[in-house]
């Protein structure tokens, strides 16, 4: 369910991290360093860091958000992230790997400017960088917090790249996608 552009009208100064808070896989200490970055540039101040999930490395994350003296970050713990997509402006994914990064197309539908590393192949599936989203080189903290400061800082372009992925993530409806497997299943 795709999102009409009326919903970028209650879109907040937020950040949205939907993961597990398994850091081998998802990296939630680069969302942290990254926070921490923008903090230090003065960007974030006046925006709030949601982090929706729950898990094993729990404990360590929210050690090493105090040890950085981090501002502004919600541990909204294992929730429907539904309501945050459609308020958050902006999402943040660090995993070191995905299969299909369903939470990008899930920020996409609703208006939400997706940034990934681009550390697994699907992510290229997914994001248009630098029209609907933003994909980094791996590990790449500071071109990732350029990213993010463009957004924050630019009303307007944040406003446009969010209209382009709800245009975009249209590809992935339901209808286009059962039409490429029928498809696909005829040629076989």
């Amino acid at each position: 369910e795709i999102a009409s552009p009326s919903i970028l009208d209650r879109k907040k100064k937020e950040v949205l991290v939907v993961a597990r808070l398994y850091n081998p896989e998802k990296r939630i200490d680069l969302v942290l360093k990254i926070w921490n970055l923008l903090l230090e540039r003065g960007i974030a101040g006046d925006w709030t860091l949601r982090i929706c999930g729950d898990g094993l490395h729990k404990d360590y994350l929210m050690q090493l958000a105090e040890k950085l003296y981090l501002r502004n970050v919600i541990w909204e713990g294992w929730c429907d992230p539904k309501p945050f997509y459609e308020t958050s402006s902006i999402f943040m994914m660090t995993s070191a790997c995905e299969g299909w990064g369903l939470t990008l197309t899930e920020s996409m539908q609703c208006g939400t400017v997706p940034l990934a590393f681009s550390t697994y192949p699907a992510v290229y599936d997914i994001i248009n960088d630098g029209y609907d989203g933003f994909i980094v080189n791996p590990n790449d903290l500071n071109v990732y917090a350029d990213r993010m400061e463009k957004l924050m800082v630019d009303s307007e372009y944040r406003h446009k790249i969010a209209l382009n992925a709800l245009d975009s993530c249209k590809r992935f409806s339901t209808k286009k996608i059962m039409d490429k497997w029928a498809e696909m299943l005829h040629s076989v």
